[in-house]
């Protein structure tokens, strides 16, 4: 059931991707491999983003801000 929804939105739409993700964290393999590409874009901006946090925050922490 869930695969054939997974089939019919694909990764193209916002449900389809949200479909997709869950479809991941269940623990099956997606059909695509584009969801593993954005699943890794994701990971890279969630690590880039954290990195630049912790960076501002040491640059800035003898300025009190």
């Amino acid at each position: 059931m869930l695969q054939k929804l997974y089939k019919f939105f694909e990764v193209s739409t916002p449900l389809g991707l949200f479909l997709a993700v869950l479809y991941r964290l269940i623990g099956f393999r997606p059909i695509h491999d584009k969801l593993d590409q954005y699943l890794s874009l994701l990971r890279l901006y969630i690590v880039y983003k954290i990195y630049i946090a912790y960076c501002f925050s040491i640059a800035f922490k003898d300025y009190g801000y």
